[in-house]
């Protein structure tokens, strides 16, 4: 009963969100229903002679509750698109979001703005956000308010090349809450700054931290320790981010779970001598922080809602289950944003990693006995084959090329990661003691000189990665099923229990 009243409204909820991203339905009818059933859950709360009938009531409220969310999204979503202009020039005063360096001189500004001049008009719309691609050597910071004069037009899905795989552009920026952008805008600072003075200040440490690592290690190196501590994969050169995708490695340098579990030793290490309650809301609290201070990626999110959960509950002296963490952090971060079920292939890869070692790894460990368990090598190759089999499906879908080689990076690269983000950390917090960050700097390098032979080596095998021919969704889903089939068949064979 109460493993039914926690799973069965959170997969009503994610198959209504699944089911209605896809097809329409009237918001207010949805609201009718959950209104409907939600009472029907009150009335039938206790009688224990109609058990069934109120699990069934709770779970169909869940599930109209999630097709209402999706449904007022949306709604709210055609608002934000239907602004009179399709291609007009206009002036747009915007606040500064986020920027992404594309190049020597390309940005991805994100701006926020609620008004606009159009034809010697001020046209008014709801608060949204809006891309501006730009291609200028000044520097843009968060919090900044810019005029951007230019083009604007609808985000719309573009032709994939030839060889390409098909990729629903649209709506991948509907889940960042994007419908317009502005092409080579000609952009100026108005010198008016409107940003969270917290997220400014945690912005400029970060800075702080990444140009310590810069001036202390060669390009490459620096772009990887930055990017495996705070940076994520943005701050790859695109040849070597590609590189390490071909090599099956380059979930090291996407700042998630295996990123997040890091940093929570890390915490617990410093912080223990100060007693347990220090290190769970000291823990906490320094995640929220890195969170803002990384950018709030979908799987750094979950991460940190997961090990935030389980931090709390090891306070209260409550087991937190990880499965049940796991799917609700993930359906809460659904229900923020509906369209990422669907729509955010970070959200979905890093969901089906982190499910991957939670439920699967444990039942191939104790099938790898064969495996030594020195060094974790037995954790690593389960952890590494379980990612794989939940992961790759997604992958050939969804990008159509695949890595072979990846249980064999993995086993020899994981090992030295976490000594790789230390000595980043201890590079990065010391950067101007001179002679001492070099102690640390050395050995980083030697490190990711390592993982840089290991990348260049695996992809001389000619069957590094390969290519797959694409296939239709609903194959997909039969994949998941077979798998989830195989899995459960072998659990029962296993004492093990992630639930």
């Amino acid at each position: 009963m109460k493993r039914s009243l926690f799973f069965s409204p959170i997969v009503s909820f994610l198959l209504a969100v699944f089911i209605f991203s896809f097809v329409g339905l009237n918001f207010y009818i949805s609201l009718l229903f959950l209104f409907v059933f939600g009472f029907s859950v009150i009335f039938l709360w206790r009688k224990k002679e109609a058990e069934l009938l109120f699990i069934s009531c709770f779970g169909l409220s869940f599930f109209f509750l999630g097709a209402s969310r999706v449904a007022y999204l949306q709604n709210l979503s055609e608002l934000k698109k239907d602004l009179p202009i399709e291609k007009e020039k206009v002036v747009l005063l915007g606040k500064v979001l986020e920027v992404e360096e594309t190049s020597v001189l390309g940005k991805k500004i994100i701006a926020e703005s609620d008004s606009l001049v159009v034809g010697g008009k001020v046209l008014n719309f709801p608060t949204q956000k809006v891309l501006l691609r730009v291609e200028s050597a000044e520097e843009f910071s968060y919090g900044e308010v810019v005029t951007a004069e230019g083009v604007m037009q609808r985000i719309k899905n573009y032709e994939p090349k030839e060889g390409e795989r098909s990729f629903d552009y649209e709506y991948f920026q509907k889940t960042n809450g994007i419908f317009f952008e502005i092409y080579n805008p000609e952009i100026e600072k108005t010198g008016v700054f409107r940003g969270n003075v917290l997220k400014v200040r945690l912005l400029k440490l970060k800075e702080w931290f990444v140009s310590n690592i810069n001036s202390a290690l060669s390009p490459i190196a620096s772009s990887l320790v930055s990017g495996m501590t705070i940076s994520g994969k943005a701050s790859l050169p695109k040849t070597l981010e590609e590189n390490f995708a071909k090599a099956g490695i380059i979930h090291i340098v996407v700042l998630s779970g295996f990123n997040i579990a890091i940093l929570v030793r890390f915490c617990q290490f410093f912080l223990r001598r100060f007693g347990r309650r220090t290190v769970v809301f000291g823990g906490v609290i320094l995640l929220v922080l890195f969170i803002i201070m990384a950018g709030g990626e979908p799987p750094l999110i979950r991460a940190g809602v997961m090990a935030s959960i389980i931090l709390l509950s090891k306070n209260s002296g409550s087991k937190a289950v990880p499965l049940r963490v796991l799917v609700f952090a993930g359906a809460s971060m659904v229900f923020l944003n509906p369209f990422i079920l669907v729509g955010s292939p970070s959200f979905i890869l890093s969901f089906l990693a982190t499910l991957a070692v939670i439920w699967i790894a444990p039942i191939l460990e104790k099938k790898f006995l064969f495996v030594t368990e020195k060094a974790g090598l037995r954790e690593i190759v389960a952890s590494s084959v379980a990612v794989m089999i939940l992961v790759y499906p997604y992958i050939a879908f969804s990008f159509g090329q695949v890595s072979l080689v990846s249980i064999f990076t993995n086993i020899l690269v994981l090992p030295i990661v976490s000594f790789i983000m230390l000595l980043g950390l201890f590079v990065g917090f010391l950067g101007g003691f001179g002679l001492l960050v070099y102690s640390f700097a050395v050995p980083a390098e030697l490190l990711i000189s390592y993982i840089l032979l290991v990348v260049d080596f695996s992809l001389l095998l000619p069957f590094a990665s390969v290519r797959v021919s694409e296939f239709p969704f609903y194959f997909l889903l039969f994949i998941y099923l077979v798998i989830i089939f195989l899995i459960l068949k072998l659990q029962k064979n296993s004492s093990i229990s992630t639930r």
